[in-house]
């Protein structure tokens, strides 16, 4: 029965993969760092033949989208975009791109390039542009890959630069359903899930990838391999969309920014569950003793948070700060530890301590 089971979740991963990947053309890069995932995974940590197979067919599916886009002319209407307001407004990409053989007329840079206003499309069917139209379906695509490639140097350092135009997203609320609201209340929601990704959110990244790097080699904990590899695929997602995508960057990297936040929460989760797993399995005696500790801190911390809230605030509504939730999430999660470590069966204690139980990979 178990095998059964298994056997459906491995099919339904391959069938939600497959139709994820062909519903839109972006979504091709968040699966093709799921599919890499899997596939380093079970090279580096020789798991089983399944995991292996899923990434390998979920990276064919892939290609196959990839490959469709290329035979078809859905790379036009975006690679136009691109071409028209990042490189023939400037003097380098102009000539860069007449050099290549692109038909040149009043109506393309004065119009077309130098537009108010109104949509690329409508330009792009003018008679006017007939030949440009033509040169651009015809040669357009391996003129842009030329044209990244002949300087490197700022192909590689552009989406860091762009940080700002990729990552923030200002105007992502505008394709939501009308009266949209937050599941979670609007204080709790920015604390879990930023709308900016600011200095604070990728200082917390590079802390958490360089503290599960040194445990990764130093404490062998290969959990922690997940939330790594996510991390370096995030600057090819990064690069990809910065390169495929015109004035709609913020929107296409909507998938990069929850591949982002997921990342962060899975180091967090884990860093947190490994501590928690070293602290019961070393001094598991030493805290059950003390246990009335973690039952005064966690009511001080959130008496003490609601407090501060009615002497700080000084407005007629009821809100807290990022720094109350973090004590009183810490204060709770103390409440909890109290009870938990008061009724916990002394045999647990020996599943910890022989390793048969790993807390932090579940």
């Amino acid at each position: 029965q178990s095998n059964y089971s298994d056997k459906k979740i491995q099919f339904s991963i391959i069938i939600l993969g497959l139709l994820w990947i062909f519903i839109r053309d972006t979504n091709t890069l968040l699966m093709l760092s799921f599919s890499l995932l899997l596939i380093l995974l079970t090279i580096i940590r020789k798991t089983s033949k399944a995991v292996s197979i899923i990434g390998i067919i979920l990276l064919v599916f892939c290609f196959i989208s990839s490959s469709s886009g290329s035979s078809s002319i859905r790379w036009v209407h975006p690679n136009l975009k691109v071409v028209e307001q990042r490189i023939l407004t400037t003097d380098e990409g102009l000539d860069f791109y007449i050099e290549q053989g692109m038909p040149i007329s009043e109506t393309l840079l004065e119009d077309f390039v130098g537009r108010n206003g109104g949509s690329v499309y409508d330009y792009y069917d003018a008679p006017e542009l007939a030949p440009f139209v033509e040169w651009h379906r015809e040669h357009g695509k391996q003129v842009y890959i030329k044209y990244l490639l002949s300087d490197p140097i700022k192909l590689f350092f552009e989406p860091i630069q762009q940080i700002k135009a990729i990552m923030y997203s200002d105007s992502i609320f505008i394709y939501s359903p009308r009266d949209f609201k937050p599941i979670l209340p609007d204080s709790i929601n920015n604390l879990v899930f930023y709308q900016y990704f600011n200095f604070k959110y990728s200082s917390l990244l590079v802390i958490s990838f360089l503290i599960s790097i040194y445990l990764l080699f130093k404490k062998k904990i290969h959990s922690l391999l997940i939330p790594i590899f996510l991390t370096t695929f995030i600057y090819p997602h990064a690069l990809a969309v910065w390169t495929s995508s015109g004035g709609d960057v913020n929107r296409h990297s909507y998938q990069l920014r929850v591949q982002l936040r997921i990342t962060v929460i899975i180091f967090i989760a884990l860093l947190i569950g490994n501590l928690i797993s070293y602290l019961i399995k070393n001094y598991f005696e030493q805290i059950k003793n003390k246990r009335n500790m973690f039952l005064y801190t966690g009511v001080f911390l959130v008496f003490f948070s609601l407090i501060a809230d009615f002497v700080l605030n000084t407005g007629d509504t009821f809100s807290l700060g990022y720094a109350q939730i973090g004590l009183i999430l810490i204060g709770l999660v103390s409440i909890y530890f109290y009870f938990g470590l008061k009724y916990v069966p002394d045999n647990v204690y020996f599943l910890l301590t022989d390793h048969k139980l790993d807390i932090a990979s579940n």
